[in-house]
């Protein structure tokens, strides 16, 4: 019989903004060698905010974690970058704004 496992589930009543951004995770993922295998770094900027960074081969990606309620800036980077979930470009001297409780994975 069915134990039951997937009763709290909120049947009708999923997070669509939570359900897509799953769906974008795991595009990339597959898209991605980076996000599957190779190094791992991390670097803690604060307690709300991430970054790590996923390497494979020739390919680099910087993932940016903010928890927190409030934006969070980062200093331009080496190299043009652009977000993968959301295309969004950033050039060479500009600095990047992580919204609050958002993910961005920059390529």
């Amino acid at each position: 019989g069915d134990p039951w496992n997937r009763g709290p589930f909120p049947w009708g009543q999923e997070d669509r903004k939570l359900t897509e951004l799953v769906r974008s995770l795991s595009r990339l993922r597959r898209e991605h060698p980076a996000l599957r295998e190779g190094e791992t770094g991390y670097l803690a900027l604060d307690d709300d905010l991430l970054t790590m960074t996923r390497s494979c081969r020739s390919e680099t990606l910087t993932i940016l974690l903010n928890r927190g309620g409030s934006a969070r800036t980062l200093a331009p980077g080496d190299a043009p970058r652009t977000d993968l979930l959301t295309g969004r470009q950033w050039d060479l001297e500009e600095a990047v704004s992580v919204p609050p409780e958002t993910i961005m994975v920059l390529v």
